[in-house]
């Protein structure tokens, strides 16, 4: 199922559940019932203006109507907040992973560092594979 699909069935059962019909929505946000219906269906994206009044007519702050709900943002917040307690406890653990990533990095640091003076000094090999 498409993402317009899903959306426009939300906006269905909203309407559903505050027991409007496809006229008294209409009336309220001033525009046409069959754009509506392209709403309810998925055929038609909704400015944002028409987001605001339907936002208000159910009762709904216009993030929810667009997917994001309240609690998807307290379960965001609280996950990064997990994330920054550990890094409150774990205080030298960024350091420690950078030096795991430059020691895992060194071997591969040396080889540029060895082809860029093998370039300076002219011993690059043509074929580009006298690099050892």
């Amino acid at each position: 199922m498409k993402k317009e699909d899903i959306f426009g069935l939300y906006l269905k059962s909203l309407r559903e559940e505050k027991g409007l019909t496809i006229f008294d929505v209409a009336k309220e946000v001033d525009i046409s019932t069959e754009q509506l219906e392209r709403w309810e269906r998925g055929e038609d994206f909704i400015e944002l203006e028409d987001i605001n009044k339907l936002a208000y007519l159910y009762e709904i702050e216009p993030t929810e109507l667009l997917g994001h709900r309240q609690d998807d943002y307290e379960e965001v917040t609280k996950k990064y907040q997990k994330i920054l307690d550990f890094f409150k406890v774990h205080k030298n653990l960024p350091y420690v992973i950078l030096l795991i990533v430059v020691i895992i990095s060194i071997p591969l640091i040396r080889k540029i560092f060895a082809l860029i003076l093998s370039i300076i000094t002219g011993s690059y090999g043509m074929d580009g594979l006298s690099l050892r």
